[in-house]
């Protein structure tokens, strides 16, 4: 279920500009723990990462998660590595593939500069 006060679908992630600010504002004012957030979004984490509103809120839960929860922003990673080349592709999917190498240790995105590469 939606960890937020005013429950959204995941559906709303990936069209509806408010429900995406209602999440970041969740995250940044310690309302929802980046690992409660990702149990909620993680069946459906391809579509919003590639989706122009969900774009914006991953980016925010990579920064956040970066800072207070790397196992979940790991955890993130390795869920989405699969879809690399999708992600590098998209208009919306490579902002948050970007995010996903700043904040990300070496080691986490060595299979995604793999498939990079391999695709070049």
């Amino acid at each position: 279920p939606c960890p937020l006060k005013h429950p959204c679908s995941l559906q709303d992630l990936t069209t509806d500009p408010r429900a995406c600010h209602r999440v970041i504002e969740a995250l940044e004012n310690d309302l929802c723990t980046p690992r409660e957030l990702y149990q909620w979004i993680r069946p459906c984490v391809r579509p919003v990462a590639m989706s122009k509103e969900g774009t914006r809120f991953l980016q925010e839960f990579l920064h956040v998660a970066a800072s207070s929860d790397v196992e979940t922003m790991e955890t993130f990673v390795e869920d989405l590595i699969p879809y690399t080349i999708d992600l590098y592709r998209s208009p919306d999917g490579n902002h948050v593939l970007t995010r996903m190498i700043e904040k990300s240790s070496f080691s986490s995105i060595q299979p995604i500069i793999q498939l990079i590469i391999e695709e070049c």
